[in-house]
């Protein structure tokens, strides 16, 4: 599990993953502060398949930014 701290373009192209995952997502006031929480289980294709993989847990400021880069790479208004 890892509190997203920024983000940072990567320098690399992406490939189409060949496995696919339903994400899950839930919001908690903890400590006063609005975090949400993202987590992806393990595909069918996995050793356990259903088994928890990524957690990602994200604050106000980097709920902004990841809006931010939304907008921009998919022209969201």
């Amino acid at each position: 599990m890892a509190v997203i701290a920024g983000f940072k373009r990567a320098e690399k192209t992406p490939k189409l993953q060949p496995s696919q995952v339903i994400c899950y997502w839930s919001v908690a006031d903890i400590d006063g502060k609005k975090l949400m929480q993202i987590d992806t289980y393990g595909s069918k294709l996995r050793q356990i398949p259903g088994k928890q993989s990524q957690t990602l847990q994200l604050d106000r400021s980097q709920a902004e930014r990841l809006h931010q880069i939304l907008k921009q790479q998919f022209g969201f208004a």
